[in-house]
């Protein structure tokens, strides 16, 4: 998960629009705001702090969540790498055929 989809989820779960969530432009602006919740533009940590501040969520929340994920797909992705392995080995092809679905 990104930056700016973590910002997107906390946004949608509060409510609010992209114009309240960003303090009607008062943090940055509208425009350049929608851009980072697609990952068309970086945010500064001056911004996605005072971001965090007013709408009231912990930093330390923000990145734990951003980071568990992460580790979470690092996860799926070895899982599926050891699944991958193990029907190679057993010379099974409907293990194969599964897992691409």
């Amino acid at each position: 998960m990104t930056i700016g989809e973590l910002l997107k989820e906390y946004r949608i779960s509060q409510g609010k629009n992209q114009k309240k969530f960003i303090n009607d432009g008062m943090i940055v602006s509208q425009s350049y705001y929608s851009k980072v919740e697609k990952n068309a533009n970086k945010i500064t940590v001056d911004n996605l702090v005072d971001l965090l501040h007013y709408n009231n969520i912990p930093i330390w929340e923000f990145f734990s969540r951003l980071n568990s994920n992460d580790d979470l797909r690092h996860q799926q992705i070895k899982d599926f790498n050891n699944m991958m392995i193990e029907a190679y080995y057993e010379n099974n092809i409907d293990k194969v055929r599964g897992l691409s679905h």
